[in-house]
């Protein structure tokens, strides 16, 4: 595995190499490569002091490490609100993309399962070192690290001091020094931060789909939706198989903010869900796993029913499931439904077993299906509000902070007050 000191830096390139220093006395794995995030100024500075002065190099040599190769040091420049290179962030529009390229850079690399990180946020200004630190609770793995380094007095903030040297290196008297500064009396001290890990709490979306930039602010809002479910709008597009989680604390704007956009696979999990929507709005807790066949059946006649009235299918007197299944899958006037995005044939074909319908299995399945659909684009904390779940009385859904089970309640979508945040489209 190999290991990656990554850093943001300012001015002051100087805490990278304060750092290498500390990392060696301390006995930590030294980094195989560096990264840097910095402005386009912090970049000029950071090749000046670092590269071209040969300070980095110096540091390597004293320390009998190898030179870090050129490749061996990535140096990311922050863009801008319009998309330049960074000088300096001083508006509102500059820190909202700095927070975008510091979380997205944070992702992508902790992405890589042959990749240590050791994060240090001793450089650059304090949003930096804040989203840095942050971007690493959401994405750090249990290997990452994250540290601060501490220099002594007078040795902290001169531009001309970079580590402890072997030998005496007088630096230059400033303006208020009682005395001769000598680089080798310099003590740096490593400071490990601990950290909340939250990876395994983030939506699966934002880890596998890495191609797509990730909001900040975007996701922050997500994460904090879930802490406050009476703000949760559940929008359902009928047409589209498609849930939108809204925020509805944004209507004071002319459109309410989505936090998340959700498509069904196929309209068999979509009706099912839907069923139990609706099922939640009637205040009907009677949905349960069936234990039994006449449940079954009965469950099952009502979702074929379900599926063939979002997709505009005749049924006439059809009674049982296994009659709805055979009816969609041999008449030659529906075989176009079958299909994987809309009815899967495998999933209408269990329906026709003897004795089937929709079983205690089939319903476990469904249910886990949609939730491993919800988890894939939202938090945890989010996805308990919006996936069904056994055992919710109306009454306690009211009290979202001491929701308890009740024994023998059916699957409900637990949200607080269902009948103003369930919101279905057609």
């Amino acid at each position: 595995m190999e290991n990656l000191l990554l850093a943001v830096t300012g001015m002051s390139p100087q805490v990278i190499t304060e750092t290498l220093y500390a990392l060696h006395k301390n006995g930590q794995p030294w980094p195989n490569r560096i990264c840097l995030i910095t402005t386009d100024k912090g970049m000029q500075k950071a090749l000046h002091t670092l590269v071209e002065q040969g300070n980095l190099d110096t540091l390597c040599d004293e320390l009998n490490r190898p030179r870090f190769a050129l490749s061996a040091l990535e140096i990311r420049v922050v863009p801008d609100s319009e998309g330049l290179r960074m000088n300096d962030a001083r508006s509102a529009a500059d820190h909202e993309a700095l927070a975008d390229f510091i979380t997205n850079s944070v992702r992508q690399l902790t992405a890589d399962k042959n990749l240590s990180i050791h994060a240090s946020i001793a450089g650059g200004r304090k949003t930096m070192t804040f989203y840095l630190g942050y971007a690493m609770s959401l994405f750090g793995r249990h290997h990452d690290r994250l540290s601060h380094v501490l220099v002594n007095e007078p040795f902290e903030n001169r531009s001309d001091f970079f580590f402890p040297t072997n030998k005496s290196k007088i630096l230059l008297k400033r303006e208020g020094d009682e005395c001769v500064i000598d680089a080798k009396d310099a003590v740096v001290t490593l400071a490990d931060i601990p950290f909340v890990r939250q990876r395994n709490h983030l939506p699966r979306l934002i880890m596998d789909d890495l191609g797509e930039s990730l909001s900040y602010r975007h996701l922050m809002n997500l994460i904090n939706l879930g802490d406050i479910p009476n703000q949760i709008i559940l929008r359902v597009i009928v047409n589209e198989k498609r849930i939108h989680i809204l925020d509805s604390r944004s209507q004071a704007t002319s459109t309410m903010l989505v936090c998340a956009d959700i498509e069904f696979p196929n309209f068999m999990l979509f009706a099912f869900y839907l069923m139990l929507l609706e099922a939640t709005l009637e205040k009907d807790d009677s949905y349960s796993r069936p234990s039994n066949f006449s449940e079954a059946d009965l469950l099952g006649r009502m979702l074929l029913r379900k599926v063939c009235e979002l997709l505009g299918v005749e049924v006439g007197g059809i009674l049982d499931s296994k009659g709805l299944a055979t009816h969609l899958l041999t008449n030659d006037q529906y075989l176009s439904f079958l299909d994987s995005k809309i009815i899967p044939s495998k999933m209408l074909e269990a329906y026709t077993l003897p004795e089937k319908g929709l079983d205690k299995q089939t319903f476990s399945n469904y249910c886990n299906r949609i939730n491993a659909l919800f988890m894939r684009s939202l938090p945890v904390n989010l996805v308990k509000y919006v996936v069904p779940s056994p055992g919710h009385s109306f009454t306690d859904m009211k009290n979202s902070t001491s929701r308890k089970p009740v024994k023998g309640a059916g699957y409900l979508v637990p949200l607080p007050d269902p009948e103003h945040q369930i919101q279905i489209v057609y």
